[in-house]
C-alpha cells in the first residue's frame, strides 16, 4: 500500500449518481459496489461513454448520505433512476492518492484524517473518492484519490 498526501483546492464536479442513506458509515462498504453496478448499467443502456467513477459521502445530518456515479453527467439521468448531483468545490482540501487493494482504502482514510488533524485543519463538506485506476479484482492495485475539503485553523 502506498499513499501520497497533498494539499490542493478541490474542483466542483457534477456526477450522475445512484444515492442512498444509511444509519452508519460501516454500512456503506457493501452497498457502494452495487450502486456502481447500476450506474454502469444505466450508461450502457443510454449508450453514453463512461467517465471517471466517483463515490461521495456526506454525514453532516447524523446519517450517512452517499452516492456512486460517473463524472460525465447524463442528459436525462431520471430515465435510468439516477440523479445529477453537483458536488461543490473547496479552496482548501487534503488529498490522498492511494495505490493498493480496495480493502486498504479504510486505512488510507484513517491516515488522511490523522494528517488533517495534525495540521490543525477541520474536515468540512462532502468527501470523495475518485477511482483513477479501478479494477474488478479487489486484491489488485487500485489508484484512488481521496478528497476531503477542510477549513483552516482559526488564527488568534
Amino acid at each position: 500500500m502506498k499513499i501520497r498526501f497533498d494539499q490542493a483546492p478541490i474542483p466542483p464536479v457534477t456526477v450522475s449518481s445512484m444515492t442512498m442513506t444509511v444509519a452508519t458509515r460501516d454500512q456503506v462498504g457493501p452497498l457502494v459496489g452495487r450502486l456502481f453496478d447500476r450506474v454502469f448499467a444505466a450508461y450502457a443502456a443510454d449508450g453514453t461513454p463512461t467517465g471517471t467513477p466517483v463515490a461521495w459521502y456526506d454525514d453532516s445530518s447524523g446519517e450517512m448520505y452517499f452516492g456512486a456515479g460517473l463524472d460525465t453527467p447524463l442528459a436525462e439521468p431520471g430515465a435510468f433512476g439516477l440523479t445529477n448531483v453537483s458536488l461543490a468545490g473547496s479552496e482548501r482540501g487534503w488529498l490522498a492518492t492511494y495505490r493498493g487493494p480496495l480493502p486498504g482504502i479504510v486505512e488510507a482514510w484513517r491516515q488522511l484524517s490523522e494528517r488533517i488533524a495534525e495540521a490543525g485543519d477541520t474536515p468540512t463538506g462532502v468527501c470523495r473518492e475518485i477511482y483513477l485506476e479501478p479494477s474488478m479484482d479487489f486484491t489488485a492495485d487500485w489508484v484512488i484519490e481521496l478528497q476531503q475539503p477542510v477549513l483552516a485553523p482559526e488564527q488568534p
